[in-house]
């Protein structure tokens, strides 16, 4: 059996009808609630942060645990900062790095960058469009 065949919609959709629906408890309401406040809301990104930068997961942890570090971002324009780190060998000479646009930003030019290779980019919250009228988006975490 596949994991295809042991996740059949029609049988899931069987299973949650029969439940009754119940009110979830103060605690966990809060501990739901609490990560949201925290950088755990990025871990779904963990495993596309370590395959992109080729990353142990602790220092993917680490990168990710500065997202809501503003003295760990360098200022590049205004509303938008950066972060750079080493990225693993198998990214060769290449550096790692997060972009943070702030909410409600018009940021007409990015600054221009020249790589050698592909520039694979996620994007964790909000979204945006490029000169190409390319719409930049949450992606679902892999």
């Amino acid at each position: 059996m596949s994991d295809a065949d042991a996740f059949d919609p029609a049988v899931l959709d069987a299973l949650v009808q029969g439940l009754e629906p119940s009110k979830p408890s103060a605690s966990l309401r809060d501990r739901l609630f609490g990560a949201l406040n925290t950088t755990a809301r990025f871990l779904p990104f963990l495993d596309r942060m370590m395959r992109i930068f080729d990353l142990p997961e602790e220092q993917a942890k680490s990168e990710l645990g500065t997202i809501d570090a503003p003295s760990d971002w360098d200022a590049l324009t205004d509303g938008v900062q950066v972060r750079d780190f080493e990225a693993g060998d198998a990214c060769g000479d290449a550096h790692g790095g997060l972009v943070r646009i702030e909410p409600g930003q018009s940021v007409t030019v990015f600054p221009d960058t020249r790589t050698s290779g592909k520039r694979p980019s996620s994007c964790c919250r909000g979204g945006s469009k490029t000169t190409r009228a390319t719409h930049i988006g949450p992606v679902t975490p892999s």
